[in-house]
């Protein structure tokens, strides 16, 4: 089984690979908004899966505050991580231990890929939904 941080790096080294073979110049970071987004998304919703249950009030517009905190600094994080390691070595550590792969196995694991981002965004989504509806919590907007 592969462990969470093992999966966003193999997330965004698909998608860095994905778009360096078409040439952009910004391949990388394309790959650091995807992991950014996805990581923000699980946060946000384990944040409201917490206030279901322990409940709190929250200013008025503070979860724009939040929010938005925490995707800039999960996005800064995951940039200076990733930028760091594309100066220090090129992501050969990724090359080594996923570059090697025969055509199958990626293509399996792309699918794998899309399927886990669809999971992230509608199913944890959904059942963040049904339980802030379950007790009896309007969801945030």
């Amino acid at each position: 089984m592969m462990n969470p941080i093992a999966l966003f790096d193999y997330v965004f080294y698909r998608t860095y690979v994905f778009y360096q073979k078409r040439n952009d110049d910004i391949d990388w970071f394309r790959g650091v908004c995807l992991v950014s987004f996805l990581e923000s998304l699980i946060v946000l919703e384990i944040l409201f899966l917490v206030k279901s249950f322990v409940h709190f009030t929250l200013p008025a517009n503070s979860k724009y505050l939040i929010g938005g905190t925490l995707i800039v600094l999960i996005l800064a994080l995951n940039s200076m991580r990733y930028g760091l390691m594309r100066k220090k070595n090129g992501f050969s550590v990724f090359h080594e231990r996923w570059g090697s792969k025969d055509r199958k196995t990626v293509r399996r694991d792309g699918w794998f890929i899309v399927l886990f981002i669809i999971f992230v965004v509608f199913v944890i989504t959904a059942v963040t939904a049904m339980v802030y509806k379950a007790s009896g919590q309007s969801v945030p907007r």
